[in-house]
């Protein structure tokens, strides 16, 4: 199965102004990338390319454990406190 790329504009930064390219170039990225902002409100943000497509299913399955394991005890504390406003006796 052949994955395809996102449709997604590309921009040369050869072609951009010096200042431009080494402010793009200077920005961290790590796995969750840079959110740049502009007066006090995120506007884009910056990832890096994932040059080979694919993602460690470890990885990837620790991420969706933990995020089913936050997601239960969110729902445990509405859930309690639920019956705290709606159960008193």
């Amino acid at each position: 199965m052949n994955r395809r790329e996102p449709d997604v504009k590309h921009i040369n930064l050869d072609t951009q102004d010096e200042h431009v390219k080494q402010f793009v170039l200077s920005l961290q990225l790590d796995t969750e990338g840079s959110v740049l902002e502009a007066g006090g409100k995120p506007v884009a943000r910056v990832v890096p390319v994932n040059e080979n497509s694919g993602c460690d299913p470890e990885r990837l399955k620790q991420a969706i454990l933990n995020r089913r394991d936050e997601s239960r005890a969110l729902n445990e504390e509405w859930e309690h406190a639920d019956r705290e406003v709606w159960h008193r006796e």
